[in-house]
């Protein structure tokens, strides 16, 4: 393994980290506030459900970028 595979490995693990920790706060602070105003649970459910789709989209575009970001995100990325 070359160090610029290396470098890019760890780049997307810790992209992988940052997205796992985010939306765990933020799915805790929803819940608070979902039992405080009796969201359906469809409401949860689907906003779970974005958080679980972002999470890969998020390792897509860190593996595809990589630790330099010297590419650009076009129009067909997203």
């Amino acid at each position: 393994m070359t160090s610029s595979n290396a470098s890019s490995d760890a780049s997307w693990c810790k992209w992988a980290i940052a997205y796992v920790a985010a939306p765990f706060a933020l799915l805790q602070g929803i819940d608070i506030v979902a039992q405080q105003f009796g969201w359906p649970e469809g409401v949860r459910r689907g906003i779970t459900l974005g958080l679980v789709v972002g999470f890969f989209v998020t390792l897509v575009l860190a593996w595809y970028h990589g630790e330099r970001g010297a590419q650009r995100v076009t129009g067909t990325d997203v």
